[in-house]
């Protein structure tokens, strides 16, 4: 594994995972290989590694098979078939290396973010610590862990944030030491200084095609808000938080055999019905269950419970970021008509509803009541984008437009290439 640019960080001991295999087998009757750790170790294809510290207080590393699928056809980007590459370290090793935080950047139920000092240079690194609930992160690392890991480091993307490299550690620590970055669309909005239209609409373009991507090869994020989405000094969008990621493009599992049932645990996604079982290897697209991100940005079908398309409630958020970014409020606090008086009135008339909001050229004279307000009304009048609202906020997710006819959307293509 190389070096985190510019931290001259050679990780004693890497490893490397499968990613993207149908990980609902990782509980069947399988043989395990445990491993001291020697100054480097290489897994067979298709194993994963967990780490444990030992009795004596050596650390172990475990190598555990996972369903093995064919090689990803030639000249498609389907899905993420890539590795984790892990650098096992000693306990302390990473606050040893970085020093003390500068300062806490963000917290949430998966963990924390702290920004830190690259050792021997002045770049600004952000390293986030995994928090799993009711389970140690490490020994073994557990599946939702892996994962989030394995998203970070396989997507590539301008529009993505850049993950440097995973340490572990044997104490119940995983450091994902990533790009850091200036700041993100809520601080922004936030601010009392001017910001142009312009520069937001490029902003909105370049989360799109971030997305965009991440749809491309099988992801979906499932928590895009404002504030997971970062700007860079030099005005470059990164997307960041992969802790309710998911792969919703997989290979179809081998068929079990037929001497008897198969045993396993049920996988946190439902494949979509098929007519007949898809050959072992072929991509389907699969369906989420669990309720992922905050209340103004989920999509109605979240509410209700059950499965859902992951890649239709990114698109939700998109049109809710793109309506907070242009009117300086959300539509609405959750889109749920027993709940939200405003929702249900959009729900009966969307067009009615989104014709209330300001013309284009109204631009950005402050709203005396601010941001995030969801009582004031303003005059009616037509707006660019409102073809593309109405699209991704259709309530209904099989009418609801995808992420690739928002990049063919007239408007969408006049916001140009930044």
């Amino acid at each position: 594994m190389a070096a985190a640019e510019g931290m001259g960080i050679a990780p004693e001991l890497t490893a490397t995972c499968t990613i993207g295999a149908d990980a609902a087998s990782d509980k069947r009757d399988r043989a395990v290989r445990t491993l001291s750790p020697p100054a480097s170790l290489r897994l067979a294809a298709g194993e994963t590694l967990v780490t444990a510290p030992s009795a004596d207080g050596r650390q172990e590393a475990v190598a555990l098979p996972v369903q093995s699928c064919p090689p990803l056809p030639a000249g498609r980007s389907l899905a993420v078939d890539g590795t984790l590459s892990l650098s096992i370290r000693p306990a302390g090793w990473t606050r040893a290396t970085l020093g003390a935080s500068i300062r806490r950047l963000g917290a949430g139920t998966g963990g924390h973010v702290d920004l830190h000092r690259a050792p021997g240079t002045q770049k600004m690194i952000a390293v986030k610590t995994l928090q799993v609930k009711g389970e140690p992160v490490v020994g073994p690392l557990s599946r939702r862990a892996l994962e989030e890991l394995g998203i970070s480091m396989n997507a590539r993307h301008r529009n993505i944030v850049h993950t440097h490299e995973v340490v572990v550690e044997p104490d119940r620590r995983c450091y994902v030491v990533m790009e850091a970055c200036a700041t993100d669309l809520l601080a922004l909005l936030l601010r009392p200084a001017h910001v142009e239209s312009a520069v937001l609409g490029g902003y909105f373009a370049q989360l799109v095609r971030g997305v965009h991507y991440l749809h491309s090869i099988g992801i979906a994020h499932r928590d895009l808000k404002l504030d997971n989405v970062c700007v860079t000094a030099d005005g470059v969008v990164k997307i960041i938080d992969f802790g309710c990621a998911t792969l919703f493009r997989r290979r179809a599992p081998p068929a079990p055999p037929q001497r008897r049932a198969a045993r396993h645990r049920a996988a946190p996604y439902t494949a979509a019905r098929q007519p007949v079982p898809p050959p072992a290897g072929q991509y389907v697209e699969t369906l989420s269950t669990g309720v992922c991100g905050s209340d103004p940005y989920m999509a109605p079908e979240l509410f209700a419970g059950g499965n859902y398309s992951a890649p239709k409630a990114d698109v939700w958020a998109l049109g809710i970021i793109l309506f907070a970014m242009r009117h300086q409020q959300f539509p609405w606090g959750a889109a749920q008509e027993a709940r939200d008086a405003r929702f249900r009135e959009y729900a009966r008339a969307p067009g009615a509803f989104l014709d209330t909001w300001p013309a284009d050229d109204a631009g950005w004279a402050p709203v005396p009541v601010g941001f995030l307000n969801m009582t004031q009304r303003r005059c009616a009048g037509p707006a660019s984008p409102r073809r593309l609202l109405r699209h991704a906020l259709d309530p209904s997710p099989a009418a609801r437009t995808d992420v690739a006819a928002i990049l063919r959307d007239p408007w969408f293509a006049s916001l140009g290439r930044e």
